[in-house]
């Protein structure tokens, strides 16, 4: 943008420059490129090109020489239909208007074994849904824990190769899905957002599936619809805090959320807003490694950029309708929830990593030892705390075989030598 500035008692006239970035370049150097059929070579031209960098600094940037880049650029030129850079400009950043959609655009090109819908309840709240694998295949449903749902590229085309339809469900008061409403509370909420979504997809039953502070929640789901459930899992669970004590969970963070979170719950929601933030300032791969420092497993998924964007969008997720279902939810999953292990219809499936810092083996023994009647306990030699990220195989061949084999009462078994996920 260009602006006379009166008044400035100079001799000759004056213009303020006032340069306008826009973070979407790559959204829409993508957009550009899969629409006019760039190569990747002209699509990361053009991305440095939207950002409003010259043809010398890019001839710098991609160590060509600047008669190279102009050629380049008059191919870009040629096939995006444009007679000049301002035209290319001009095309480029039109597209802001739809920023807000390209995301969907993009996400349908690269992850074709993902798909999201919204339902409309009947009480008007609209219920999100995340659908990941095969379209068609076996009806696996996931509740997401802090960190959202464990989806990557690679996650989604395993499970479409396993034939499996993962319905990933948002929880009353995160991401798009709404509160509950005339007064049903939060767990026979999610009951009933289940049977609709199952409903929804011509389904009678499913295998559900949750992840670290869910696991009270599989529990009491399986109690209050068994008829829909066949058979449930929890991968690296926290237990009741009867049967955990902080002084054995090995990260500090987590030390300091169960303590929290048994204290008071502006507490608990003080301490997820500080983790959000220092996420933010650490970087999630910073963060992450710290969180699990005690885990080289899970400090090896550090390497794993899609990894780490999911854990950053699945945080960013949970919390976006604000900190106060996510904290309740943390205290009742740090609470003393063994009830719901004892009226359990189902035998719930537990999967433990021994090098999970947020949960002692001790812990899960105990409780399994506590509940055999509910309880199937896999002891995983290899596994850290991320296991839905490093042990696909491992959870696709539960979802896959059918029931677990039978145990002897209050017993476990131990699996090692998973190989991890790529």
């Amino acid at each position: 943008m260009v602006t006379k500035i009166p008044g400035t008692g100079l001799d000759e006239p004056m213009v303020l420059v006032s340069v306008e970035t826009n973070e979407s370049s790559e959204a829409m150097s993508d957009l550009l490129a899969d629409g006019c059929g760039l190569t990747e070579t002209e699509a990361a031209l053009l991305k440095l090109f939207l950002e409003g960098r010259q043809f010398a600094e890019i001839a710098e940037i991609r160590n060509r020489s600047t008669t190279t880049i102009r050629n380049q650029m008059q191919s870009i030129f040629e096939k995006t239909g444009c007679a000049s850079q301002s035209e290319l400009m001009r095309l480029g950043y039109s597209l802001t208007i739809m920023v807000g959609s390209i995301g969907t655009v993009l996400e349908t090109r690269s992850r074709p074994h993902r798909r999201r819908f919204d339902l409309l309840r009947d009480s008007g709240r609209t219920l999100s849904v995340e659908m990941a694998g095969s379209p068609t295949g076996q009806v696996v449903i996931s509740l997401p824990s802090l960190f959202g749902h464990a989806l990557t590229p690679a996650i989604e085309q395993q499970f479409a190769l396993a034939d499996i339809r993962m319905l990933c469900v948002s929880k009353p008061g995160t991401g798009k899905t709404d509160t509950p409403a005339n007064g049903m509370s939060t767990d026979e909420c999610v009951a009933r957002d289940i049977e609709a979504v199952l409903d929804q997809v011509g389904a009678e039953r499913c295998i559900l599936m949750g992840r670290a502070s869910n696991a009270y929640l599989i529990f009491l789901v399986a109690g209050l619809i068994p008829h829909r459930i066949e058979r449930a899992c929890v991968v690296n669970g926290v237990m009741p805090k009867t049967f955990e004590e902080s002084a054995h969970v090995a990260s500090q963070w987590t030390r300091s959320l169960i303590e929290a979170a048994r204290r008071s719950p502006a507490l608990a929601g003080l301490i997820l807003r500080s983790g959000r933030r220092l996420m933010q300032l650490l970087g999630s791969k910073r963060f992450i490694a710290r969180m699990y420092e005690n885990s080289p497993v899970d400090v090896a998924l550090t390497e794993d950029p899609d990894v780490l964007e999911s854990i950053e969008i699945g945080s960013l997720m949970t919390t976006e309708q604000g900190f106060e279902e996510p904290s309740r939810d943390m205290i009742r999953a740090m609470s003393d929830w063994s009830d719901y292990a004892k009226s359990c219809p189902h035998k719930i499936t537990l999967f433990q990593g021994a090098f999970d810092p947020n949960v002692s083996q001790t812990a899960s023994t105990r409780f399994a030892q506590a509940f055999p009647d509910a309880c199937d306990l896999h002891l995983v030699e290899d596994g850290g705390g991320l296991m839905n990220y490093s042990h696909v195989p491992m959870i696709v061949d539960w979802i896959k075989r059918g029931t677990t084999p039978s145990r002897r009462a209050g017993s476990s078994s131990r699996t090692g030598s998973l190989r991890p996920l790529a």
